[in-house]
């Protein structure tokens, strides 16, 4: 005996062929959104790898120490080499109108302040 099969008609319109319109409204309504901003842990990689890159800043910190540690600061970064900081200022600049994309900034690198070892007697 063998089993009748039978084909079903496929839907002219489609469930996918309803929904597509809805689909491209709503991406093109939040397109501007997605791609204004980096998100902050992607922005600080770019803000650290420019300080790191800095001409100003691999001069102040010329050092045959390695970098101890980078801290997040109110207005950049506070990088630490053996007894010495160094401030660096991350200064965003404001967009253009109708620009999208990752924040623009500017690098200032402060004085490097080192601290002073106590002499031994």
């Amino acid at each position: 005996m063998q089993k009748q099969v039978t084909k079903r008609k496929p839907d002219s319109t489609g469930t996918i062929g309803k929904k597509l319109p809805y689909f491209f409204f709503i991406t093109l309504l939040f397109a501007p959104q997605v791609f204004a901003l980096l998100p902050p842990f992607y922005q600080s990689i770019k803000e650290i790898t420019a300080i790191l890159n800095n001409s100003d800043v691999i001069k102040k910190l010329n050092t045959p120490y390695p970098i101890s540690n980078i801290t997040k600061t109110e207005n950049g970064y506070q990088i630490t080499v053996q007894e010495c900081t160094l401030n660096v200022i991350v200064e965003y600049i404001p967009p253009k109108a109708g620009w999208v994309g990752p924040a623009e900034f500017k690098i200032q690198p402060g004085e490097l302040v080192c601290k002073q070892k106590a002499k031994e007697s």
